[in-house]
């Protein structure tokens, strides 16, 4: 027993997970007067000494095993819809034997700044009225050190509630003062051991985030935009769609290496980048030119020849004229 708990109306002193522990009732002259031991108390035998007789109604010479429970707690933090971050706690405490269960854990869930949480069951209504500061249940864990049952859900009066399914378990807490209304939270539980080694829970997963804002972008070869937000997240922002023609060479040239559609060319086939016979983006990479490379070797060949017979042109010309000079000279 870890010290925590309070001396309930008739005078027992009541641990607030786990009932009364041993103790006689305390009256007001601080004598004790009846003995409520459990049913698994045992005799403290002295080991050295002489023996000795005990009176069965002495309370110090028993003892329950296991007083002080284990405590282990993990957080995690979980958002609302505006991005506010909020540090929710889960509480694992050994039981032990309790009832039906021979192996019970107590689980617990709570924010640091006491928002009213809620257990809330399948059909998505809650169990409890508003104002518990935390919410709870039992978890059971096989010999193999596997969970094998969930059992019921404890509310902050001690009351248990009445869902003893093995589903994922859904609560929420009000926000509204500070963010945006109701946070739920789906808790999975089934990945859960108990074994001899030290404490290891956490939670792996959590779908939230803060807010964040667009820091870059970059576009892949399927032409999807990828944002790159300031809490780390990415999120495809828009794709590039391309377009054939049945007949690319009848589009109508504009200027600027700009096409548009013509009679000839035929209605645009516009779809993603790699399908239906359609290119490929290659990102990061700058296109010098986009015309047909052997089309303007071909043509820059004849301008070369034309060039060349057009000087061959000036060459006789100039000579017939030298030869017109020397013969009026003669």
């Amino acid at each position: 027993w870890t010290g925590d708990g309070t001396a309930d109306a008739t005078g027992y002193i009541v641990f607030n997970e786990f009932g009364r522990v041993v103790s006689s009732g305390i009256t007001s002259g601080g004598s004790g007067d009846t003995i409520d031991l459990p049913g698994d108390a045992d005799i403290v035998i002295p080991s050295t000494g002489e023996p000795r007789f005990y009176e069965a109604d002495d309370t110090s010479n028993f003892y329950v095993a296991e007083f002080t429970s284990p405590r282990y707690v993990t957080s995690v933090q979980v958002y609302d819809t505006l991005g506010r971050s909020y540090n929710l706690y889960l509480e694992f405490i050994r039981l032990g034997k309790y009832g039906s269960f021979d192996n019970a854990w107590v689980w617990r869930a709570y924010t640091d700044t006491g928002e009213t949480i809620e257990y809330v069951n399948a059909s998505g209504s809650t169990e409890f009225a508003p104002g518990q500061p935390y919410i709870g249940g039992l978890l059971e864990f096989d010999t193999a050190g596997k969970l094998s049952a969930m059992w019921g859900v404890y509310d902050s009066g001690g009351t248990m509630g009445v869902d003893t399914t093995n589903e994922l378990k859904t609560i929420q807490f009000d926000a509204s003062h500070n963010g945006d209304g109701e946070v739920r939270i789906t808790i999975d539980f089934t990945s859960m051991t108990q074994y001899a080694s030290p404490h290891s829970a956490a939670v792996t997963y959590q779908n939230g985030n803060a807010e964040g804002t667009l820091q870059s972008f970059a576009i892949n070869e399927n032409g999807e935009i990828i944002g790159t937000f300031s809490n780390g997240l990415t999120d495809i922002l828009g794709k590039i769609a391309l377009s054939v023609f049945n007949n690319p060479a009848g589009l109508e040239e504009v200027g600027n290496s700009l096409y548009v559609q013509s009679p000839n060319s035929g209605i645009p086939q516009i779809g993603a980048a790699g399908t239906g016979g359609r290119g490929t983006i290659i990102p990061g990479v700058l296109e010098m030119s986009n015309v047909d490379l052997a089309e303007e070797f071909t043509r820059m060949i004849i301008a070369q020849r034309g060039f060349q017979a057009n000087a061959r042109v000036i060459t006789t010309s100039d000579t017939i004229l030298g030869e017109l000079v020397n013969i009026v000279r003669r």
